[in-house]
């Protein structure tokens, strides 16, 4: 299963120009270096053959492996974020590009990573995956995130396919469509990871503020996200305690945000 989201089109890089500064790259990578994401592709990561981000954005993840020492490079069609990334950082492989046709040839790199692209394309993600498998050597990994319609967000949407207003913005995918999706592009499963329950209960897509087609709000805040937003005492040890367990494995399973396929 898949939902639409509608709001702005995201399929462009001037979207997402408007969207970053090079100035946030340090902040980028910081919180790239913490996060459990980091912890787990560096498991899956091999460090003899190249890798490419596909998506690269404001480059924190390029710039990371880069630091490490791997041999990486990084795509996006953010004209503007990449000229100053290049500027900035010149020693860092970063060009302009396009996911669904990518100039390296074919079996050229060892891990493919992919974090929330895929979704931001009304015509799905098979393009994006055929392209990554032709340029993956055989053997080769393609880590990928998208938004997870989690079991928490479907009980939110009921029946919903379309949920906002205005231009095409996102899909989030269940495991099942995206799995399917990647296996039709000649992927095996290899691992799947759901991610920041926390995250995944406060933010939603904002569904409880969003508008349906009937022009009737979907749902007000729940009581776990009046506990989030609450500013009463007890109730911030609660939150502290929920954001301790933000990547147990049961609490990410119902309420996750993000979910991440090895392939």
């Amino acid at each position: 299963m898949r939902v639409k989201f509608l709001k702005k089109d995201a399929s462009n890089g001037d979207y997402w120009d408007s969207q970053w500064d090079i100035n946030q790259m340090s902040n980028a990578l910081e919180r790239a270096k913490s996060s459990k994401t980091n912890k787990i592709i560096k498991l899956f990561t091999d460090k003899k053959y190249p890798i490419l981000e596909g998506g690269s954005g404001l480059g924190q993840w390029v710039k990371l492996r880069d630091d490490e020492g791997y041999d990486i490079y990084g795509v996006d069609f953010a004209k503007k974020t990449i000229k100053s990334i290049n500027e900035k950082f010149p020693n860092l492989k970063i060009k302009t590009g396009n996911v669904f046709s990518l100039e390296f040839p074919d079996e050229f790199f060892g891990t493919y990573y992919s974090w929330g692209v895929a979704e931001h394309f009304i015509e799905g993600p098979d393009l994006l995956i055929k392209e990554a498998n032709r340029v993956l050597k055989t053997g080769g990994r393609l880590l990928i995130s998208v938004p997870f319609l989690s079991p928490y967000r479907k009980k939110l949407l009921k029946n919903l396919e379309v949920v906002g207003k205005g231009d095409f913005y996102q899909y989030a995918f269940d495991e099942k469509e995206f799995s399917n999706a990647l296996k039709s592009q000649g992927f095996k499963i290899e691992k799947v990871y759901k991610l920041n329950c926390i995250i995944g209960i406060k933010k939603n897509f904002n569904i409880e503020k969003r508008i349906n087609n009937s022009n009737k709000k979907i749902k007000k805040d729940n009581a776990i996200i009046k506990i989030l937003k609450s500013s009463n005492i007890v109730r911030k040890v609660i939150r502290w305690i929920l954001i301790k367990l933000s990547d147990n494995q049961l609490l990410t399973n119902y309420f996750g945000h993000m979910i991440l396929f090895v392939a």
